[in-house]
């Protein structure tokens, strides 16, 4: 996924997502990418939510630094602080994280079988 940026107290933080990071963070609150997604689709904020969304917040920022080759890094903690002075940010980082998901399909479709040319009278 291509590095996104969102602007947190007048500055432009990289934000991206690792597939293998996204996966532990399921692991570890028992459920799979859908429902990662519906988690964050759900519309509901409440503590384990938001518990979520401060994981996906440090792994979006913390991987979009490592992309820019920056050396700065994020905890939970300054991703709350970030929050609670922006609470806007959730959803920039939330469409980042959901776009991420819908970039380039990983198995395409299989080709369409080639049509075979009519046959004619006569020409062996």
């Amino acid at each position: 996924m291509a590095v996104k940026f969102v602007e947190v107290q007048g500055k432009k933080l990289a934000v991206a997502f690792s597939l293998r990071k996204i996966f532990t963070l399921c692991t570890k609150h028992d459920t799979d990418l859908d429902g990662l997604v519906g988690i964050l689709s759900s519309g509901k904020l409440d503590e384990t939510v938001y518990e979520i969304l401060l994981e996906i917040g440090q792994i979006g920022l913390n991987t979009g630094a490592e992309r820019e080759s920056s050396d700065q890094r994020f905890t939970v903690n300054d991703v709350d602080a970030m929050f609670t002075e922006d609470i806007s940010l959730i959803q920039s980082l939330v469409e980042v994280f959901m776009a991420s998901l819908q970039g380039e399909k990983v198995f395409q479709a299989a080709a369409q079988k080639a049509q075979k040319p009519p046959k004619t009278k006569g020409g062996r």
